[in-house]
Order: C-alpha cells, then structure tokens, then sequence
C-alpha cells in the first residue's frame, strides 16, 4: 500500500502509511521511498526511518520532514538519487 507522486522526472512510492499501521501492530517499520523511472524501471530504494513527509524541492535536492526532532528537515541531492540515498540534515 503506497502513496504515488512525481516530480517529472521519476515517481515516488512511499510506503509510510504500511509502515505505520504496521508499526502499530508488531513494533517494527521499514519507511522507504521506491524511485521509478519514466520508463516503469525501479532504480533504488531509499529508507527514511522517521520520514513524515517527502517534499519533492526543485530540480537539484529532495526533501523529508523527520518525525525525530533531532534530525528535522533532511535533504538529499537528486544527483544521488539513483546510487546514493544518504540523507544530510539542513539545519544541524
């Protein structure tokens, strides 16, 4: 059960919701986000444990809000989005 959104140039499954019903339930979570590119290839998957919310930013980074106030806003450049999915905090 995922939620669906794009930026243009690739979609996004988030599977936060699953996560937290789940999390709910047994004490465990796995958050990630599924990147997909235009042509319906997955080309990674990148875990945001405390993820609220994705923010798609602009052209250059991608953005999640943490529910870990320690971490708050979090970014990542979309030049990693393909290999990478290390997440840097804004405001540290």
């Amino acid at each position: 059960m995922c939620s669906v959104s794009s930026d243009g140039e690739y979609i996004y499954l988030n599977n936060h919701k699953y996560c937290y019903y789940m999390w709910e339930l047994y004490g465990f979570s796995e958050n990630r986000y599924i990147v997909i590119d235009k042509g319906g290839n997955v080309i990674n998957e990148i875990l945001c444990p405390d993820a609220l919310a994705l923010y798609f930013g602009d052209d250059r980074y991608l953005f999640y809000k943490s529910m870990n106030d320690a971490e708050g806003l979090m970014y990542m450049k979309k030049d990693d989005i393909e290999t990478g999915g290390d997440w840097k905090q804004v405001f540290e």
